[in-house]
């Protein structure tokens, strides 16, 4: 398994074109070097790969890494995974063809997975991030309803976390709460954004299911995303929350928010 990432804000580049033989070969137990200038980095560049030696079909195997976000990270990075084994190997032609195209690798390979991040940073140390940001919410699917899950466990204790609906455009379900939060700066993107900032609904669980029964077949609408991490977190930590939408079983769209408290300079 590989982990990588990369600054997704103009979209996400092209793999390296010597990934497939060089970084991640087949039939490998240890990864080569991985061409930075492609735009794509290591998470861990001190272990690239991990291997399980073993995994119980009644008993999966969980994986966790951490990732010292850099500095420079961009506000909207990705997180690449891509996992293979023996009796699961990723289609030969992805290597014999050198597709390098993210787009194309993601849907359609089981063994490669994103995650969207938004990096979000406080202006100072000693403040709370505090926001407003888009999302576009579209409806893929005739028959499955179109939902939004929303995980905030990973949050500062305090923290609270909203949606910003469009004029005319109301949510029903458990773990909402009809509010006003917004400051005037975050009211005035609203509007900017297209948003009724009199239509704001709290999250007042850790996790939520909403419906969204508003988007027809084949478009889209856009929401805010309004967070607020509360009383200042001590300086050098971090908070997150994941949004994603879903439609049945399948995953049609989503992010993960890293908010973070920068360090005093000394």
């Amino acid at each position: 398994m590989i982990a990588l990432w990369a600054d997704a804000s103009a979209g996400l580049p092209l793999l390296p074109n010597d990934f497939w033989t060089t970084t991640f070969p087949a039939n490998s137990t240890t990864c080569g070097p991985l061409n930075s200038t492609s735009g794509w980095h290591l998470v861990d560049a001190t272990q690239p790969c991990w291997t399980f030696p073993f995994v119980n079909p009644a008993y999966p195997e969980v994986h966790a890494f951490d990732w010292n976000v850099p500095a420079t990270a961009a506000d909207h990075t990705c997180v690449m995974v891509i996992i293979e084994s023996a009796d699961d190997p990723i289609d030969p032609a992805v290597r014999s063809s050198n597709e390098v195209r993210p787009w194309l690798l993601v849907p359609n390979h089981r063994q490669i997975a994103l995650r969207n991040l938004h990096i979000i940073s406080a202006n100072a140390p000693g403040n709370s991030p505090r926001g407003l940001e888009p999302m576009i919410v579209r409806n893929f699917d005739r028959e499955n309803p179109l939902e939004i899950m929303i995980a905030q466990s990973g949050m500062f204790k305090g923290a609270r976390i909203g949606l910003v609906l469009p004029p005319n455009v109301s949510l029903t379900g458990n773990g909402l709460r009809a509010a006003s939060m917004l400051n005037p700066a975050e009211t005035k993107y609203a509007q900017q954004l297209g948003l009724d900032s009199a239509r704001m609904f709290l999250v007042t669980d850790a996790n939520t299911k909403i419906p969204m029964p508003a988007v027809p077949f084949g478009s889209a609408t856009k929401i805010g995303i309004w967070y607020d991490t509360g009383n200042a977190p001590p300086p050098g930590t971090s908070g997150r929350f994941t949004i994603i939408t879903r439609q049945g079983k399948t995953v049609t769209g989503g992010s993960t928010f890293l908010l973070r408290v920068p360090w005093e300079k000394k």
